[in-house]
């Protein structure tokens, strides 16, 4: 895969630079926007002429439309814009000529213009030349120059502009040399060099940075780090948001870390580190990188300080969503939250995660779904709340391609009781049969009673239902059960349906023989051959000659 071409990251969202798709339902924006960022509550726009718009929350000015008021609608800014960048509750603009502009809340210096106040900034203000990127966080922002040259300005009680020091900036300071983009959160930043590395610094209560102890003798995290400190190489983009990050690297795999509140990683909702928060049950802070994705094209980190999600766009065009549904921003769905990654669309390019929201291009339109607070989806807010998913299509909107049923055969399942040893131990389970044209028989076993057998081993899995019918696997993450283990509410021979349907084992898609039974209300349950799940999961299966039984070997791989 090769590096992503442009590269500017906004404290929610990887910036847009081409058109995109995007789940039916969403919400059309008007105009023929190119790309978009977007922020805590608000979304700058560009249109093919260079012209940039903007709607959405606006009690800082942020929209720079020279007033206060929230808007629902596109309301032209200014011309000739190459790139945006939405921070929490302020904006920057990079035009053609290479000039950077800012506007919105200047509480912490984040505008650069020299000055700090608590009034809305209503109108762009120039800040500095040579600009060829910009990002904005929460209270700072940075901006890359033609050079290469990295720069910060704003907030810095955590060290998130990475001077060595603490101390708020009110005008551009230089951080670093040969950066290709930048990537802003809460109170730290990425830097991606154009050598492939990627550096970070800022705050890491929460293992933001990626780098849990960096040699300490006594393994603890390290604190807030003020000067950049290198991380990993071979890495594409990278997106920052609140206290969590995500890298993408060359080879297409994904990575996450930092703060998990709102499962937000995309790794089953586990962590190495667990956080206590005031008046909450402990949650779990991830404080190195772990994969949740491979074949990755872009992704972005989007949040705010209720809910956390983010999107990524596989090199197939698929759009994949994780982390909290509170407000609907990963889709039409009755999930809350959303631990691994699920898939959600086809036929996407990019996608961008908002505060409370998402947004993406679809066939040259600007698609938004998910909080509706200020306005921000370009419709009228009502009543300040928010959708609960995406809203019915336009007729205009293309219909989702419809996936096809993979149990194509009807077939007799016969019932089974299979003992199995489980590392030593012997292990029931009521399994189904399938007899071939010989009359030989081969048992199929429940994926759940399978992750619920294993769960606290070596090869332990997580398994969770995908809103495209799949059945999503994070390996080596612990199983949540959800009580239909071990026991089915049918039992005897059963007429079921065979096929091979997908399942999603972290963010690859694997196609396995399956027998598909239902019960007398139309729940369903999967069953699967025991030695395929073993070879695609990572867990030796084998038949003890002496004792006649089949056997299981966590943290062994299948041998086949």
């Amino acid at each position: 895969m090769k590096p992503l071409k442009y590269s500017l990251v906004s404290l929610t969202a990887l910036a847009l630079f081409c058109a995109l798709s995007l789940p039916v339902g969403a919400v059309e924006s008007p105009g023929a926007f190119d790309l978009a960022a977007a922020g805590s509550s608000h979304i700058l726009a560009v249109r093919a002429d260079g012209s940039l718009w903007a709607w959405g929350a606006n009690a800082m000015g942020q929209l720079g439309d020279g007033g206060t008021a929230d808007r629902s609608a596109p309301v032209r800014i200014m011309d000739s814009v190459a790139a945006p960048a939405a921070g929490a509750n302020h904006s920057l603009a990079v035009q053609a000529d290479g000039s950077l502009w800012a506007w919105g809340n200047n509480a912490s210096g984040q505008l650069g213009i020299g000055s700090r106040d608590n009034s809305a900034h209503t109108a762009p203000v120039k800040v500095m030349d040579h600009v060829a990127a910009a990002a904005a966080g929460a209270s700072h922002s940075l901006a890359i120059q033609t050079d290469g040259s990295l720069w910060a300005w704003g907030a810095n009680r955590s060290g998130q502009l990475g001077n060595g020091g603490t101390q708020d900036q009110l005008s551009p300071v230089k951080v670093m040399d040969s950066v290709a983009q930048v990537s802003a959160g809460e109170a730290h930043t990425l830097a991606l060099k154009t050598d492939g590395s990627l550096w970070v610094w800022g705050a890491n209560l929460a293992g933001q940075l990626g780098a849990p102890t960096q040699g300490r003798p006594d393994g603890d995290v390290i604190g807030d780090c003020l000067s950049p400190m290198k991380l990993m190489e071979g890495v594409a983009a990278v997106s920052a948001c609140r206290s969590y990050s995500l890298a993408l690297k060359t080879d297409g795999t994904l990575w996450a870390w930092g703060d998990n509140q709102y499962v937000q990683l995309g790794n089953g909702g586990s962590g190495n580190m667990a956080v206590m928060r005031p008046g909450a049950s402990s949650t779990f802070c991830q404080t190195s990188p772990v994969q949740i994705l491979d074949k990755v094209a872009s992704m972005s980190a989007g949040g705010s300080s209720r809910a956390c999600h983010a999107l990524a766009v596989k090199e197939d065009g698929s759009l994949w969503g994780w982390g909290s549904n509170q407000y609907g921003q990963l889709g039409d769905s009755p999930l809350l939250s959303v631990s691994i990654p699920t898939r959600l669309d086809t036929g996407v390019r990019s996608a961008v995660a908002g505060g409370e929201f998402s947004l993406a291009f679809k066939e040259g339109s600007l698609m938004t779904w998910g909080s509706n607070s200020s306005g921000q989806l370009g419709v009228p807010a009502q009543g300040g709340g928010s959708s609960s998913g995406l809203p019915t299509p336009a007729p205009s909107d293309p219909p989702s391609p419809q996936r096809p049923d993979p149990y194509v055969q009807t077939v007799t399942a016969y019932a089974r009781t299979q003992d199995i040893l489980l590392d030593g131990e012997t292990v029931t389970f009521q399994a189904y049969a399938l007899k071939d044209a010989k009359g030989y028989e081969t048992n199929y076993v429940k994926l759940r009673d399978a992750a619920f057998a294993i769960n606290g081993s070596a090869s332990q899995f997580q398994v969770e239902w995908s809103q495209t019918a799949d059945t999503s696997i994070l390996t080596s993450q612990p199983y949540t059960s959800n009580g239909s283990e071990m026991h089915t509410p049918y039992s005897g021979d059963r007429q079921g349906r065979a096929g091979e349907p997908t399942l999603l084992v972290n963010g690859r898609e694997v196609k396995l023989s399956a027998i598909l039974l239902t019960d007398d209300k139309g729940g369903g349950y999967t069953y699967f051959k025991l030695r395929d799940l073993g070879r695609v999961l990572g867990f030796n299966v084998g038949w003890d000659k002496e004792k006649g039984q089949v056997y299981i070997e966590t943290g062994k791989s299948y041998t086949g």
